[in-house]
């Protein structure tokens, strides 16, 4: 059985990924300004409360958008800290077309920490940076977001987020056969261009980027070797590109493919790889998706 590793529920308009019916109604009349909140996140399970983290502070980006799918006006960032954001929506923003809005919320640097997202177009999330450092525990653990589509514009509204991301770690059945490696070094091709909108990424090469994930203090008795969290477009099913993992540090480096097709891609579920390293480079790993 699957683990969902954070359920979000909604109290008022739900609101989830695109996997979601939506409707593309009328602007509301524009009598006022409109008044909504965001939950970015509850404490419904074992995980606990919205993690803080050193050095980044949780914020929510709202877009507004047409019928079309233009973007209306100017984003809207808010402190998220507590798991919760409120907007106003502009009378003007209404008047102007504004019919629905999306919303992303993510872990932003307050100093010389690296912002993990490009969330300047919702329509089009990015990876603003693809070199991670897995002895970083605040940096990958800002790896974490959430997103959500509200589809129609209604005062008092109240919409809840879930994470378009599903958690991919790997841990070897023999680790002893990378004894005396020091370095290890990840790398895929990931889903990227996300639409928060259609919960879909681009489908030409601009819906990838190289994500490079480096362990320069690795240890074979590390548990797991890597884990990351991967964006899950709502039109595919199994992530279909390989991981390779580089290791060195010992009198013979060595290399090992995770072939694609192998991942599903279940957005806010915990995924851990096993196999076994063998002499040739593939791994034929088993998918575990339980936490016990």
């Amino acid at each position: 059985m699957k683990t969902i590793y954070k359920s979000i529920m909604a109290a008022g308009v739900a609101l989830g990924l695109a996997a979601c019916s939506q409707t593309d109604d009328m602007p509301a009349s524009a009598t006022g300004d409109i008044s909504l909140r965001v939950v970015t996140a509850e404490a419904l399970d074992s995980r606990g409360e919205l993690a803080v983290i050193d050095g980044y502070q949780f914020k929510c980006v709202m877009q507004l958008l047409d019928r079309t799918g233009a973007t209306v006006g100017e984003q809207t960032i808010v402190d998220a800290t507590d798991g919760t954001a409120d907007f106003t929506i502009k009378a003007a923003d209404i008047d102007a077309g504004a019919n629905k809005a999306i919303f992303w919320a993510e872990y932003v640097p307050t100093g010389t920490a690296p912002k993990i997202y490009d969330s300047r177009d919702l329509t089009a999330v990015c990876y603003a940076t693809t070199d991670l450092d897995l002895t970083d525990a605040a940096q990958m653990a800002a790896t974490d977001a959430y997103c959500g589509v509200l589809s129609s514009l209604k005062a008092g509204a109240s919409v809840t987020l879930a994470r378009p991301l599903s958690q991919v770690s790997f841990q070897p059945n023999n680790p002893d056969a990378a004894d005396g490696q020091t370095k290890l070094v990840v790398k895929v091709e990931t889903p990227s261009a996300f639409n928060v909108l259609t919960g879909k990424c681009a489908a030409d090469q601009a819906g990838y980027q190289a994500i490079t994930l480096t362990n320069d203090r690795f240890s074979s008795s590390l548990r797991p070797w890597w884990k990351y969290q991967i964006l899950c477009p709502a039109d595919q099913s199994f992530f279909a590109n390989a991981f390779t993992m580089e290791l060195s540090g010992a009198a013979q480096a060595k290399s090992y493919t995770i072939p694609g097709g192998k991942v599903p891609m279940d957005p806010n579920y915990i995924y851990k790889l096993t196999g076994t390293l063998g002499s040739g480079t593939d791994i034929d790993v088993d998918v575990n998706d339980n936490n016990g």
